[in-house]
């Protein structure tokens, strides 16, 4: 019943791992050759690096209980040290010495017997920096890029072996992109299959043969470009992830786009969230709102992601640049989608709330006022119509105030609409803060206000009210 040292192992392995190192459980093997340990060292014989910095050993025969390193000098190749803190029996030679890299594979050999009774266990240690660089390194040097971050993901996935861990990123990841591009893109996409069985009045039977041929043209398409240096290429946009990569590939076949284009492509599918349909009507419609975000949101706001009808929305955007999308798709709807229709009932909606306007006035209105007033507060509201006609009632009684407020402080300069609409929207809609902003100085009514609210006179020729004696 020889103790485990489970726990005193673990111990170390959190320690280590504090510092950057990684201590790594291997099975004992009792041919060096086929061990891990021999793999850990001829890879990094392989690199030429200092990541791998030897073994730590841990010796649980009884009586003998103890840790001690074989240590790799990386500065000498094929130089190792064994470093041992027990001293030697009287007769023994030296635990402490210097091993050549044969020396030590005759010493595993020699261990055989304790290997299989697990009395005696090697650990290899690595310093995880440096296998991440290494991996850098190697892909780099194909002409491509990989985060330190994701370099150490791939290195726990493949047992912290850097060449195991090049190949998996060169080689098998590429394969598995491959794969995962037939799976998505060897078949009909939404807008196929929706023209498909329109063109045949929804008849599933009578658009099979159509179908297959759509099938047939897509396996060729992922075939013929099917090349490694268009498989790393997208993996490098997309984190060495084979299922993204994929998608990506297939959202380039899809839109018959170059390898150049693959960043492109990128930014659309994650503003689509790796649909790939959508990423398409992303790249599609921003032509017309010259940035892909914007487009990404227009398209989310019209519910169905059609390019269509955002183009109808945009339509209606050249003469109502403010409409909220939601407003333009109500009235586009009402108007059986023609944008031309719907603006015309937009404009009889805009001179309804200008006439709303012209009847909440009381005198410190001007002509043509009521058209600034309006524009504001449809532009507030986003032109819906719930919002926008008590909104600029509100908007033209708070200017009228705000005027009144003016003259009544003695000021007899007049200010256009617009500057008062500006005033109020930086008041946050307050009359006395407005006519502050606009007088440069604070603007105090006190009990006058009261009387003004029952009177309300005009500012522009009616009586100015009987300023209040002070309390």
């Amino acid at each position: 019943n020889a103790p485990t040292g489970f726990f005193d192992v673990e111990a170390l392995k959190i320690a280590a791992g504090k510092n950057d190192l990684e201590i790594v459980d291997v099975e004992p093997v009792l041919d060096y050759r086929k061990s891990r340990c021999f793999a850990f060292a001829e890879s990094a014989n392989a690199s030429g690096g200092s990541w791998f910095l030897g073994f730590l050993v841990y010796d649980r025969r009884p009586g003998q209980m103890h840790y001690y390193a074989l240590r790799r000098d990386e500065r000498y190749p094929g130089v190792w040290l064994k470093l041992d803190s027990q001293l030697a029996a009287q007769g023994e030679e030296h635990r402490n010495r210097r091993l050549r890299e044969e020396d030590v594979w005759r010493l595993y050999e020699a261990s055989r017997q304790e290997f299989h009774a697990w009395l005696l266990r090697w650990y290899p240690v690595l310093y995880r920096p440096g296998a991440a660089k290494e991996v850098c390194k190697a892909v780099a040097a194909e002409g491509f890029e990989v985060s330190e971050e994701r370099s150490l993901r791939a290195l726990r996935e493949c047992g912290w072996i850097v060449r195991n861990t090049i190949e998996h990123m060169l080689v098998a990841l590429p394969e598995a992109t491959s794969r995962e591009l037939l799976v998505k893109f060897a078949r009909p996409s939404e807008a196929d299959m929706r023209s498909l069985l329109e063109a045949v009045a929804w008849n599933a039977v009578a658009a099979q043969s159509r179908i297959d041929e759509v099938v047939r043209r897509r396996i060729a398409l992922v075939q013929n470009d099917n090349a490694s240096m268009s498989l790393k290429k997208a993996l490098s946009f997309c984190s060495w992830e084979p299922r993204r990569a994929a998608t990506l590939l297939a959202l380039q076949l899809q839109t018959g786009s170059t390898v150049e284009a693959l960043h492109e492509l990128c930014q659309a599918l994650q503003l689509a969230r790796d649909d790939v349909d959508r990423a398409e009507a992303i790249l599609q419609l921003k032509p017309s709102v010259g940035d892909m975000t914007e487009a990404a949101k227009l398209l989310e706001q019209t519910g169905t992601w059609s390019v269509t009808v955002a183009q109808r929305v945009l339509r209606v955007r050249q003469r109502f640049p403010r409409v909220g999308t939601s407003v333009a798709l109500e009235v586009l709807r009402r108007n059986d989608d023609d944008p031309h229709a719907s603006c015309e009932m937009l404009a009889n909606y805009e001179k309804q709330v200008q006439k709303a306007v012209a009847q909440a006035a009381s005198g410190n209105l001007l002509a043509g006022d009521e058209v600034a007033i309006a524009e504001a507060a449809l532009n507030a509201a986003d032109w819906d119509p719930n919002v926008a006609f008590v909104s600029a009632k509100t908007l033209a009684d708070s200017a009228q105030n705000t005027r009144f407020l003016i003259r009544y402080h003695g000021i007899q300069q007049f200010y256009p609409i617009e500057a008062v609409l500006a005033a109020l929207t930086a008041a946050d809609c307050r009359p006395q803060l407005a006519a502050s902003h606009l007088v440069g100085e604070p603007v105090d009514y006190r009990s006058g206000w009261s009387q003004h609210r029952l009177t309300r006179t005009s500012a522009l020729g009616g009586a100015h009210p009987e300023r209040p004696r002070p309390a």
